[in-house]
């Protein structure tokens, strides 16, 4: 069977309910993908004997010649199944962790798209109250350029200090702390004093260029007209133009902050919006963020009775929100 039969033999057995979840329809996506694996493993299986068989006819001489086309042929065929074999069973297990652990994403990438949608600072903050978690938000100065704007991502930390003339290398480290962020990460600075800005237009270009999703500091930006015109969140206590160049340096990176508060660690989530910006710690991530989604979800409907009418009282005795 030709793989082109195998893809149509799959789209003939596919379920047409368009009304599945997105659970239901991830299940059934993976077993479509076992399926068209089994064909292809039987096509592999019939090519394979055919060239071994070549093999016993010309005694085995193509292995002792590198140039053999036969012996590269059925390298290329156990190589790129192995390779293949081993993605598709982390697949599996990733997709298994999740159905175990109730969580609604299998990445990073799911997660934080899941966060700037369907979440807001306020909830979460809610969520970590309950577990005991009270010192999470930064100070309510640390407010997003636009109001609209939302980051969500893992803290990349930096330690500022100020300095009394231009630091050797120029800003001390500042370049390499930006140099190693790595996608879905935040630039999260601190420790200088509000004499000078800490970010800019050509650092959040660098940063975005890097897979960043924002930037989020205990002081001052600038070149904000052109920060706003690419749209990329950076959260702060304000603007102001004075360059840190002759005042202050990158002395760390990677390294636990204390921001008022709030202790972020490196990998931590950072949540900001307009109303503030919370940071989650890494060990509870899971549970913090699942309990938040379904919480949304209830809010969701005490707004939707609230609107109808129904007494406020009434509504806090059935979904226990207000």
């Amino acid at each position: 069977m030709s793989l082109r039969s195998a893809r149509k033999r799959v789209a003939l057995e596919e379920p047409q309910d368009r009304t599945a979840g997105p659970a239901l329809q991830r299940d059934r996506i993976v077993d479509r993908r076992e399926l068209l694996v089994k064909v292809i493993n039987v096509q592999e299986l019939i090519i394979c004997g055919t060239l071994i068989m070549e093999l016993i006819n010309c005694g085995g001489a193509a292995f002792a010649n590198p140039k053999s086309k036969i012996a590269n042929r059925l390298y290329a065929i156990f190589s790129v199944r192995a390779k293949s074999g081993k993605a598709a069973s982390a697949g599996r297990a990733g997709i298994q962790r999740s159905r175990e652990s109730g969580m609604e994403w299998k990445s990073d990438e799911e997660l934080f798209q899941l966060m700037r949608t369907q979440l807001y600072t306020a909830i979460v903050g809610d969520i970590l109250d309950v577990k005991g978690r009270t010192r999470q938000f930064l100070p309510p100065e640390c407010q997003p350029l636009r109001p609209e704007m939302v980051v969500a991502g893992r803290a990349m930390t930096v330690l500022e200090v100020d300095v009394s003339g231009e630091a050797d290398p120029p800003f001390g480290r500042m370049l390499e702390a930006l140099d190693s962020l790595q996608p879905h990460e935040i630039y999260v600075a601190a420790g200088s004093s509000n004499s000078y800005a800490l970010w800019g237009e050509l650092m959040s270009t660098a940063a975005r260029a890097r897979g960043a999703t924002g930037a989020v500091l205990a002081g001052l930006t600038r070149d904000t007209n052109g920060i706003l015109a690419m749209n990329f969140p950076v959260f702060c206590y304000g603007r102001y133009a004075q360059d840190q160049r002759l005042r202050g340096q990158v002395v760390d990176h990677h390294v636990p902050l204390e921001i008022g508060q709030a202790l972020v660690r490196p990998g931590d989530i950072v949540f900001g919006d307009i109303d503030g910006v919370l940071v989650v710690p890494r060990e509870i991530e899971a549970e913090v963020i699942s309990e938040a989604l379904e919480r949304s979800r209830r809010e969701r409907q005490a707004h939707a009775e609230l609107a109808r009418g129904r007494y406020a009282t009434d509504v806090f005795k059935e979904f226990g929100i207000l």
